[in-house]
């Protein structure tokens, strides 16, 4: 399967909590197809104990299993443990081109971010959402849980992709939602021929003209999102929506580049970009949609 959906508590107090939360995700993760390497001292889910404030328990290496895999692999490593609040979980995400066998992040790499944790801990549940195509992963997770923008849990690393919408092996784009921004930040980084990382940046998806309704009849606007690796492609596996028109858990098809029509699934508000608009300003919120197939 290359989506699941499942809706928990957020709660992180106990080692048995902490536990809960970080295996569940790990076995998602593999549902969807993405492969733990054989790093070692990966995090143990039966024995490993909640850290303090600010700090990972563990960590565990992921990597695709596309067609490019081989000549162009890509590989995540997801550290999980508590955030600034002893009973608040968090992760982080480096993502690059290679381990080193013992859970360091090599080749062309981003920073090691930290995705924030929802901040609405206790009895609640709330759902969550992964998806992992070829070339692509992406995660909302505990999705109305946060009390802003800044803390969302999000994150997706999907390959540059051609006019086609044809993964390549020229470089990828990753986003992640964290407490330093009231948006979710991406970085590009290149790594076929000279490898370069770009600069991390939250203008990412632009609205032209900025129009006064955000449908018209049973058609409403679909944004897309563009990195550069330096020549500027579209991101097919994520878009940006007016969620007064598409509003979290809504799904909808649409052609983001050149290629077929893919579903997508609203993720909400609270996952959003710093919209660039061509035209005058407006209050219309505007969130994240993701692949959804």
């Amino acid at each position: 399967m290359t989506t699941q959906t499942w809706v928990t508590v957020v709660a992180h107090s106990t080692d048995a909590e902490f536990r809960a939360w970080g295996s569940e995700l790990s076995t998602k993760l593999t549902t969807v197809g993405l492969v733990k390497t054989s790093d070692t001292g990966q995090i143990n889910w039966t024995t490993v104990t909640r850290p303090g404030v600010n700090t990972a328990a563990g960590y565990e290496i992921w990597r695709f299993d596309d067609t490019l895999q081989a000549t162009a692999p890509l590989v995540l490593k997801i550290e999980y443990g508590t955030a600034n609040s002893a009973a608040t979980p968090s992760m982080w995400v480096t993502v690059g081109t290679g381990s080193n066998g013992s859970g360091t992040i090599i080749g062309q790499a981003t920073a090691r971010q930290q995705v924030t944790a929802p901040q609405a801990v206790g009895a609640s549940s709330y759902p969550s959402y992964l998806c992992a195509l070829a070339g692509h992963v992406g995660l909302a997770w505990k999705v109305g849980a946060q009390s802003g923008a800044a803390g969302t849990g999000l994150f997706a690393v999907t390959r540059t992709h051609d006019a086609a919408g044809v993964a390549t092996a020229d470089g990828y784009m990753f986003y992640y939602g964290n407490s330093t921004s009231s948006s979710t930040l991406t970085q590009c980084v290149r790594t076929a021929a000279t490898a370069v990382a770009y600069a991390a940046s939250d203008a990412y998806s632009i609205v032209p003209g900025m129009p006064a309704s955000a449908s018209a009849g049973t058609d409403f606007m679909v944004y897309a999102h563009f990195g550069v690796s330096p020549g500027v492609w579209i991101n097919p596996m994520l878009a940006t929506v007016n969620v007064t028109t598409t509003p979290p858990n809504a799904t909808f098809s649409a052609a983001m580049s050149g290629g077929a029509a893919k579903t997508m699934l609203s993720v909400g508000g609270l996952f959003r970009p710093l919209v660039t608009f061509v035209g005058p300003a407006t209050s219309s919120a505007y969130g994240f949609a993701m692949a959804w197939e």
